[in-house]
């Protein structure tokens, strides 16, 4: 903990008597706790951004930049589910901005789904191609086999002889 950090601590405890004091420094702290939660998402530290946002949505849970951010940050790590928790949120804040949001999630969640399908398409096209070419080397093998041992056998009995 650096010096700052203790001496913000015990000003907080200072301010605790006097409750327009004490609000002034909650709300200094929901902006460095906001402010801290986007430079993370900039640094794409989105797991620092996310518990940032969620110290706010403690003391607020109807703040639109704690969810907001939140929601972003989750959307980067691709946990849709909890993005959508988030704009539901949102939306009972500031429907507009958690509509939009809302449509791009959708949107990044569909082609994030085809892309996967896509992959595992050709991974299995993949797999059944390899399993025909060693098919096939194993159906070859099988036609020159005889051939190749009645040469051998061949080749060793013209030595002994």
């Amino acid at each position: 903990m650096t010096l700052k950090s203790i001496g913000y601590i015990n000003s907080k405890e200072a301010y605790a008597q006097d409750s327009s004091k004490q609000n002034e420094v909650d709300q200094i702290a929901t902006r460095a706790e906001l402010n801290a939660a986007q430079a993370c998402l900039r640094l794409r530290r989105w797991d620092d951004a996310v518990r940032h946002c969620d110290s706010v949505l403690k003391k607020n849970p109807l703040e639109a930049k704690a969810l907001y951010r939140k929601a972003t940050a989750l959307r980067q790590k691709g946990e849709y589910e909890e993005v959508r928790k988030c704009i539901s949120q949102l939306q009972s804040v500031n429907s507009s901005l958690g509509q939009y949001l809302l449509q791009a999630v959708n949107k990044e969640d569909r082609e994030h789904r085809k892309e996967e399908k896509k992959l595992w398409n050709d991974a299995f096209r993949n797999l059944e191609a390899a399993k025909d070419v060693t098919q096939r080397e194993e159906s070859w093998w099988e036609k020159i086999r005889p051939y190749f041992w009645c040469c051998r056998r061949r080749k060793r009995t013209e030595k002994e002889e």
